[in-house]
């Protein structure tokens, strides 16, 4: 009998040669934990004693084998056992932790801890030199930290910016490499970038086996729906420069008796084909199939992790701000909040026609607008504020108030008119429905240098002013 488990053999009772019986379980727990290759392609012609292979090909001393079993040489003698669910072993060849899901044997699940993606660094891309920040590429179970670097551009031309699996960023004037990882098109001229188009296509990481962050799954294998000829793939989303695309779960069929390179493309098609994987498309999977069944599975997923990222340095206590393009964190925020809470601003707050409400206002300045006096037309510009100071140096036949805020409210208007050094200089021409206290205009101060304050407000977004001399003849 053996145990439910391990499927290790028990010792009967009263055993003849308990030490055999127990050097035999001893192997037999060893066979577990590791093997020499899932891809040997049937028995290897010089065993030692102890080796272990995963069978991928009932052939030679494994005929009378199943795919998929353990298979354990000792003493010029092979041995098999089935696998059950939940079973890891490493791999010796390959360098992954391989799990058994109680049909096949996949990969183990791996999380990856998303950095910076590779996105072009101003501060090192002049000339002919193109700079990119760091990041972390994944190419089966092998996660690379990749450095902030640069690569050389050739003049007059096209460059091809890509990463490899191995994390090298390289260039070149032909076309993206298959199975690269595309970063950026550079066009040259003979001294330096014209242009540079983020190419950048990834993966996105998910909630299923081997990722983390999102709801959806990252293309990882579903067990559910891969059999036979057919390769099934959980959800995923897929991320163009800019353009996100969910795709959802799905399956794609397989050649048989061949190698098939399943693969994703920018918009979120799968596909497989037995030639290699395409440049400019995703590598998700490597599968082997025999007769009608999958006998090998690699995960070929290689990606640039997307990330919200922040500068190397900033300001202390700054309100980020955030490039709409690539989602990065900007340096130096202009907005700075203290630990008591007080903000100082380092722009103008747009509330775009919004409340703001129950505010304290203490020590507040009046804005001031634009005031232009050209051959009888005074243009009063509201953009920086309804306050204005104009010298009168000729008569003003027409007034024309422009870019008043937006929406429906009350806005005041302040209008200081000064004589110049010659004065009697009149104002006519106030905006059609403006009213006036008795009806009528007041006629200005003719006074050299003499100052009139004109005061009122509209509420009806400027179809009636309602105004009046405030001050006249202000000395």
């Amino acid at each position: 009998m053996t145990t439910e488990y391990l499927k290790l053999t028990e010792m009967s009772s009263n055993p003849q040669e308990p030490d055999t019986v127990v050097n035999t379980i001893l192997r037999e727990i060893e066979s577990r934990f590791h093997v020499k290759s899932r891809t040997n392609g049937g028995p290897p012609a010089s065993p030692a004693n102890g080796h272990t292979y995963i069978v991928d090909s009932v052939t030679g001393a494994w005929s009378y084998f199943t795919l998929g079993q353990i298979a354990r040489y000792y003493s010029s003698t092979w041995y098999a056992v089935t696998p059950g669910e939940g079973w890891n072993v490493w791999c010796d060849d390959e360098d992954v932790l391989l799990s058994h899901d109680g049909t096949r044997w996949r990969e183990a699940p791996i999380r990856i801890v998303a950095m910076q993606d590779f996105s072009q660094d101003p501060g090192t891309t002049t000339g002919l030199t193109f700079g990119y920040r760091a990041g972390r590429v994944r190419n089966d179970s092998a996660v690379t930290d990749v450095s902030a670097g640069t690569v050389a551009l050739t003049a007059s031309g096209t460059n091809y910016v890509e990463l490899t699996g191995a994390g090298t960023v390289l260039a070149n004037t032909s076309a993206y490499t298959s199975g690269r990882i595309p970063l950026y098109t550079v066009v040259t001229d003979g001294s330096g970038i014209t242009s540079v188009t983020d190419r950048r296509t990834w993966v996105s990481l998910g909630g299923g086996a081997g990722g983390g962050g999102s709801s959806l799954g990252d293309f990882d294998e579903d067990s559910g729906t891969t059999t036979g000829l057919t390769w099934g793939y959980q959800a995923g989303s897929i991320r163009l420069r800019t353009t996100v695309t969910s795709v959802s779960a799905g399956t794609v069929a397989l050649t048989d008796n061949n190698t098939n390179y399943v693969e994703i493309d920018s918009g979120g098609t799968v596909t497989a084909n037995t030639t290699g994987f395409t440049a400019g498309k995703i590598p998700l999977r490597q599968v082997t199939t025999v007769s009608g069944s999958q006998t090998a599975s690699t995960d070929r997923r290689a990606w640039i992790p997307f990330v919200v990222e922040g500068p190397a340095t900033g300001t202390d206590n700054a309100w980020p701000r955030q490039d709409g393009a690539t989602g990065r964190i900007l340096q130096d925020g202009k907005w700075v909040e203290a630990d008591s809470g007080d903000v100082t601003a380092g722009g103008h707050l747009d509330m775009n026609a919004k409340d703001l409400k129950r505010p304290i206002l203490r020590r507040w300045i009046e804005g001031q607008g634009t005031a232009t006096l050209t051959t009888g037309t005074l243009t009063l510009d509201c953009t920086n504020g309804p306050n204005f100071a104009v010298t009168l140096n000729q008569n003003v036949t027409t007034v024309s108030i422009t870019n008043l805020p937006s929406g429906t409210g009350w806005i005041p208007l302040t209008i200081e008119l000064t004589q110049d050094a010659t004065g009697g200089r009149t104002v006519s021409g106030w905006p059609s429905g403006t009213k006036w206290p008795g009806g009528s205009a007041p006629t200005i101060s003719a006074a050299a240098a003499a100052v009139d304050v004109i005061a009122g407000y509209t509420r009806d977004a400027a179809t009636t002013w309602r105004l009046g001399r405030a001050f006249e003849d202000s000395k």
